[in-house]
């Protein structure tokens, strides 16, 4: 399955007794958002989609810039005990830091653990954050502590998968002319795997900090088996957006008091 994404958010606030009131949303933080979502999805869906018999896919991607991780490995043999691989290190030329690590936790579950760091040296002590101009947008981007991702995949009785991972990243983006944007954001990523071909796939993501409004944006993105994308955007409690699309790019079409601002 290829696994497609496409988010349109509806954005308004939501006064007491329901009322709309202006977008919670401001105008310079909405292709913040789409990025940090639809990159998400993007890595759930190559994952789902590189999970079958000894195979294993991986992936982060970096906000703001088209870099990051992205792959797929084949375990040697499966997994019957707890053991941790020893991590390999890979040097770029742009000075990050990539770390892989394979880990099995038991039979028939294993990890793949992938982080990206700033640094010049291969070595552990290298990873701490990760810091870059981005090019997407005109700022910096710091991520504190570096960010990572801990694919897990469960392989059931029937040979059949279930994929997972928990995100969590404290990200803060700069503009140029502006002040600091907390883009701090958690998801959880899970997918389903059967007779090696993926059938479903779901990403929760919370970003606590983009609203005006104090509380915290909720994409909810559903793939099914033939490839379509549904699901809402909350903002405390009250729908205002909706998912569709296919494929892996994505696009989102801000809509009511959202979209009279660019």
């Amino acid at each position: 399955m290829k696994m497609p994404h496409h988010v349109a958010f509806l954005c308004s606030a939501v006064l007491a007794g329901g009322a709309l009131a202006e977008c919670p949303i401001p105008a310079d933080r909405k292709p913040l958002v789409q990025e940090i979502v639809s990159k998400l999805v993007f890595d759930l869906a190559f994952v789902t989609d590189n999970v079958h018999a000894m195979d294993r896919g991986f992936a982060l991607s970096l906000f703001g810039i088209d870099e990051g991780a992205l792959g797929q490995l084949a375990l040697a043999k499966e997994c019957t005990r707890r053991k941790v691989f020893t991590p390999t290190y890979d040097t770029r030329e742009n000075g990050k830091v990539q770390r892989l690590r394979v880990i099995c936790d038991g039979p028939g579950v294993d990890r793949i653990q992938i982080a990206i760091a700033s640094g010049k040296q291969a070595t552990p002590s290298a990873f701490k954050l990760l810091r870059y101009p981005a090019t997407r947008f005109d700022g910096e981007v710091r991520y504190d502590p570096f960010p990572s991702a801990n694919w897990r995949s469960l392989k059931r009785a029937d040979g059949d998968f279930t994929v997972s991972a928990e995100i969590f990243r404290q990200l803060t983006f700069t503009p140029t002319a502006g002040a600091a944007i907390d883009l701090t954001h958690h998801a959880l990523l899970t997918g389903r795997v059967l007779g090696n071909e993926a059938v479903a796939a779901n990403a929760h993501v919370v970003l606590p900090g983009v609203t005006t409004t104090g509380f915290p944006l909720v994409a909810d993105v559903r793939i099914d088996e033939a490839g379509n994308a549904s699901g809402a955007v909350q903002v405390n409690g009250a729908t205002i957006g909706s998912v569709s699309g296919m494929g892996f790019e994505m696009s989102i079409t801000w809509t009511g008091e959202c979209a009279a601002a660019p």
